[in-house]
Order: structure tokens, then C-alpha cells, then sequence
């Protein structure tokens, strides 16, 4: 990759930063966050950028929907629409409000649904229905 950059004469405005310990400052002072997979898990750098107000602009591959909903948090782009992810970072960067509108929906949506208490109490919800079950 970094030969690429190289050759397209992108060095000065690609960084490859290594191992970081510093993350949440990083992604404090940066705009949007742009996920491009086909595939991923649960995708933490999507968490992680929600979770300090940061909108993101992701592909739509399986399970994406579990984290971001396309126009609340950010955009949920079709796989392989590198032109779509394009226009929509371009949205982006050229509307401030909408860039804290949508990070501040993605801090909301990690409190409510992935903070520890909101995970604590799924978890307790799977117990008590389980020994209703069992009742």
C-alpha cells in the first residue's frame, strides 16, 4: 500500500501510523470515519468513532445494519461504490451541522445500545426471560 501512495504521489497526505495507543485523541480531530469492507464482525472502528461524535460512511456489507443506520449516524453505502462512498464523505466534509448531527445520533446509539450498562441489561433481560422460561 505504501508503494501505491507512493506512486500516486499521496505520501504527503497518507500517514501509516502503526500501533496506537492513542486512538480516541486521533479520532477526535478527525472529520469522518470511512469503512470500506466487504466483510467485517462487529466493526469496532465504527464503535469507536460513534462513540466520540464522529459520523462514518460505511459499505453495506452483512451486519452493518447492528451499528449504523443509513442517514442516522452516517451512510450506509452498496459494496463496491467507491463513488458513493466518495460523494458521501464529500457531503461530509462540506456540511459541518450535518457532521455533529450525525455524531452526536452515533454517541446516542452507543449509550443505548452498546455502552455497558445498556449491555448489562440485555444480558439480565436474557436471564429473566430465561428463568421465566423455566418457571
Amino acid at each position: 500500500m505504501q508503494s501505491e501512495i507512493a506512486a500516486r504521489g499521496l505520501s504527503r497526505k497518507v500517514h501509516f501510523s502503526g500501533t496506537r495507543a492513542d486512538v480516541a485523541d486521533i479520532l477526535r480531530a478527525t472529520d469522518v470515519v470511512a469503512l470500506t469492507s466487504h466483510y467485517e464482525g462487529l466493526a469496532n472502528v465504527l464503535l469507536e468513532a460513534m462513540c466520540v461524535g464522529i459520523p462514518v460512511v460505511t459499505t453495506a456489507y452483512a451486519g452493518v445494519d447492528e451499528l449504523v443506520t443509513n442517514h442516522r449516524e452516517g451512510f450506509v453505502v452498496p459494496l463496491g461504490d467507491g463513488e458513493a462512498v466518495a460523494e458521501r464523505i464529500a457531503a461530509l466534509f462540506g456540511n459541518g451541522e450535518l457532521r455533529c448531527e450525525l455524531g452526536e445520533r452515533g454517541k446516542q446509539t452507543v449509550r443505548d445500545r452498546f455502552s455497558i450498562e445498556a449491555m448489562g441489561g440485555q444480558l439480565l433481560g436474557v436471564y429473566e426471560e430465561c428463568l421465566r422460561r423455566a418457571k
